[in-house]
């Protein structure tokens, strides 16, 4: 069973925001979520790899989680409660919280610390934070997917359900268009013309290592902080689960 749920981390805080299983467009886009093996294709399967039974699914994150280092008990078995999810290739809403919460009760039996902050309406799924209670340093504190008990308790609880409800929320490749020209229309405002993703993904970079790595590049404060705005404003919204339509949306000229 996989562990790449939809991440958003910050110090030890755990919540939803990029999946790294479905493939964000660009390498710039892809570098956002912070998330190792975010390039690996979830498989393509139903409209664009939007729909997949829950074998597939279980089999594509353990393929994911083997890629990125992080090991994965063979005896880890998805619970009834996520079977029973999953038996239409359907998640509904309130089959997806009813998993979060035994995935919270999991997660607290097992020493963490869990913080439900509800549903996140911009980001369409549960928003919550997690800490693992140690006197000392874990493997939770680098990566929660390198602590054993926070994958069991994910495997077994949630991932094939969060996994299925991102991949059946996927926009369509006219939204994701739109998206992408939004992308680029905001680089352009602040300077920097470009008329396709993979045009603006070396600037994008250069921008990114001077403002989060504090590395020096050719572009002025002003622009590379403008550009970075940018990045953190669209490119969580850009994401597909289909290798192909990544691939075309990073080529196309859409300015």
């Amino acid at each position: 069973m996989g562990l790449l749920l939809r991440i958003r981390a910050a110090a030890k805080r755990v919540g939803p925001g990029y999946p790294p299983a479905l493939v964000m467009v660009a390498a710039v886009v892809a570098l956002a979520a912070g998330c190792s093996g975010s390039g690996a294709s979830a498989g393509d399967s139903g409209e664009g790899g939007r729909a997949r039974s829950a074998e597939a699914i279980e089999a594509d994150l353990r393929a994911q989680a083997a890629a990125a280092g992080i090991t994965v008990p063979d005896d880890l078995r998805p619970s009834a409660g996520q079977l029973d999810a999953m038996a239409d290739e359907k998640v509904e809403r309130f089959e997806l919280e009813r998993q979060v919460q035994a995935f919270f009760a999991c997660l607290r039996d097992a020493g963490f610390e869990v913080k439900d902050h509800g549903w996140d309406e911009q980001q369409n799924g549960p928003d919550f934070g997690v800490v693992r209670i140690s006197d000392g340093p874990t493997p939770f504190d680098s990566n929660p997917y390198f602590d054993p008990a926070y994958v069991r308790c994910y495997g077994e609880h949630y991932a094939l359900v969060s996994t299925a409800w991102d991949r059946q929320n996927l926009p369509s490749m006219d939204e994701l268009r739109e998206r992408v020209r939004a992308m680029l229309e905001c680089a352009a405002d602040a300077g920097v013309e470009a008329s396709s993703l993979d045009e603006l993904t070396p600037t994008m970079l250069e921008a990114l290592n001077e403002v989060k790595m504090g590395q020096s590049s050719l572009l002025d404060d002003t622009t590379a902080k403008a550009l970075v705005a940018c990045h953190e404003r669209y490119s969580s919204k850009i994401n597909t689960a289909n290798k192909a339509e990544a691939a075309q949306l990073s080529s196309e000229r859409l300015r």
